[in-house]
């Protein structure tokens, strides 16, 4: 790619983030924003004690680098916005062959993607980290060819930035490893056999250092008590499961070391859409490792005991979360989240053009709520590919499976969380799909002829 073209990116990309933080400053917040500005000036002031929290602890040490550094909430929110598009220009460039404007101009148009760059969610921040991820991956072959060392010691220093950004965003993108080992094999499929080995074992070497590396964060920086925010979806699995055996009065008391008639509580309140703010009347600490373990224990006795119910149950989770039953909520993104006026202590300013963004997005999420069910977009896609299969060449064919099966392994994490039936989750499969079908339409081969 020419550095024209590039410069050319990021000057848009800049433009375009200027624009969405200035009109929305200092950026759409949600409930967990609020939360994380909280830990980030804590973590400034050193306040150790007040860190108890479940929520992934990487992005509050950039939130507090950039406020130490700048004294605007609204800079994180400009930095999101720019890398966001710019990464994603980039790779629309890269993958797509024609029609490059097209896929660019929806970009910047479509609501679903300019509301998204400055949402203070960590699923923007997986997206970048994906894109930055792809970027290094069609370039691998290049550089590990050219055979310089500063060349591969900055590939691997990127690579090793977007596997802290995506796994350090959303722990859930764990799910991705196995795909980006998929992709480090197709990459690589020039290089001699002991050398493609070496170079697949050392990316998954320093995954997982990486890995080990952001769980043990909180414990080295004296973060206090971490919550296992895995075992409340696994308390909705056992809740949802109960009530399909709930005859049997075995299990009435199955979660009582809670408390007290804490098993019938969550039984009766086992009837929302997301486990968030759900189980306020069952207190249960979820950084207790004894409360955690005695949880997943009674959940593996539950499988063991009434498999077809938790099966059932189960099911009945991922129609939710595939948006079947109906389309997945779009959730807490608002002007000013619950009216509890918590966005003035930011520096918000307030207008008619802010109240006009978020309304153009709501409103597009309510008049085409077919983007809320994702179980049609990887139908979509799925039938996309299989009617041009033939027309596609093998590099293409490669990066359109891996980008399907990566949507595919991310949004599968919260098949076995059962966090919420939210399209914020949904948002970074929905991405990869998105792309994935640019680069479908745009490298079609014309069909000779006679």
């Amino acid at each position: 790619m020419k550095n024209k073209k590039i410069r050319i990116y990021l000057l848009l990309a800049v433009v375009l983030a200027g624009i969405c933080t200035y009109i929305t400053y200092p950026g759409i917040y949600y409930s967990d924003s609020y939360t994380r500005w909280y830990l980030a000036e804590n973590i400034l002031a050193g306040n150790s004690e007040n860190l108890h929290n479940g929520l992934s602890v990487f992005p509050q040490y950039i939130m507090a680098l950039v406020y130490k550094i700048s004294g605007e909430y609204g800079l994180f929110s400009f930095i999101q916005a720019a890398a966001f598009y710019f990464t994603s220009f980039l790779v629309t460039d890269k993958l797509c062959a024609k029609v490059k404007w097209l896929w660019l101009l929806l970009f910047i148009c479509c609501p679903l993607f300019y509301g998204f760059s400055v949402y203070l969610e960590m699923s923007v921040g997986v997206v970048i980290g994906v894109n930055i991820f792809i970027l290094l991956a069609l370039r691998t072959s290049a550089v590990i060819e050219n055979g310089r060392w500063g060349g591969k010691f900055l590939l691997m220093l990127g690579y090793a930035a977007s596997y802290f950004i995506i796994f350090g965003f959303r722990q859930n993108a764990l799910t991705l490893v196995p795909v980006m080992v998929a992709a480090f094999v197709a990459v690589t499929k020039n290089l001699e056999f002991k050398k493609r080995i070496f170079y697949v074992a050392k990316q998954c070497l320093v995954i997982g250092l990486i890995i080990v590396f952001i769980g043990k964060i909180p414990y080295m920086a004296n973060y206090g008590k971490i919550s296992d925010l895995t075992a409340k979806g696994t308390v909705w699995d056992v809740a949802k499961t109960l009530e399909k055996v709930w005859d049997n009065e075995e299990y009435h008391d199955w979660f009582d070391f809670l408390g007290e008639g804490a098993t019938e509580t969550l039984v009766e309140k086992n009837h929302h859409r997301s486990i968030w703010g759900y189980y306020d009347r069952v207190p249960i600490d979820y950084s207790d490792e004894d409360v955690t373990y005695a949880i997943n224990r009674r959940f593996l006795k539950l499988i063991v005991n009434e498999p077809k119910a938790f099966i059932s149950a189960k099911w009945e989770t991922i129609m939710n979360v595939m948006g079947v039953i109906q389309p997945v909520d779009e959730a807490e993104y608002e002007y000013d989240w619950c009216s509890r006026g918590l966005i003035d202590n930011y520096g918000v300013r307030h207008s008619r053009a802010r109240e006009m963004f978020v309304d153009s997005y709501k409103n597009f999420q309510k008049a085409v709520p077919v983007f809320r069910m994702p179980y049609l977009i990887y139908i979509f896609v799925l039938l996309l590919l299989a009617v041009c299969f033939k027309k596609l060449d093998k590099n293409t064919l490669v990066q359109v499976v891996l980008l399907f099966f990566g949507a595919c392994f991310y949004y599968g994490a919260f098949f076995i969380t059962a966090q919420s039936h939210e399209f914020r989750y949904f948002f970074p499969a929905f991405y990869m799909l998105c792309i994935a079908a640019f680069t479908i339409l745009s490298n079609i081969k014309k069909e000779k002829t006679r």
